[in-house]
């Protein structure tokens, strides 16, 4: 009974909150953010790269399309796979 009561009260009890507490959810969120932006970066870049190497097979101007590859790789932050 005392740890539903505990549990309970961790939830839905009051809570004091300092400004370091504070300071550490928003830096902490803040991260969170970044990682989700990398993500939808990548995520949009990605089959824009891939697409790029085909058309490197497929085109007798390789330098221009290294050269857009290499652009939106260290514009965008995009990790090799």
């Amino acid at each position: 009974m005392w740890k539903r009561f505990i549990n309970w009260y961790s939830w839905h009890g009051l809570q004091i909150v300092t400004g370091k507490k504070i300071f550490e959810k928003l830096a902490r969120c803040q991260a969170d953010c970044k990682k989700l932006d990398d993500h939808f970066n990548w995520m949009a870049i990605r089959p824009v790269v891939f697409s790029l190497e085909e058309l490197k097979k497929n085109t007798w101007d390789i330098d221009r399309v290294e050269q857009i590859q290499k652009w939106l790789k260290d514009n965008f932050e995009v990790k090799d796979e």
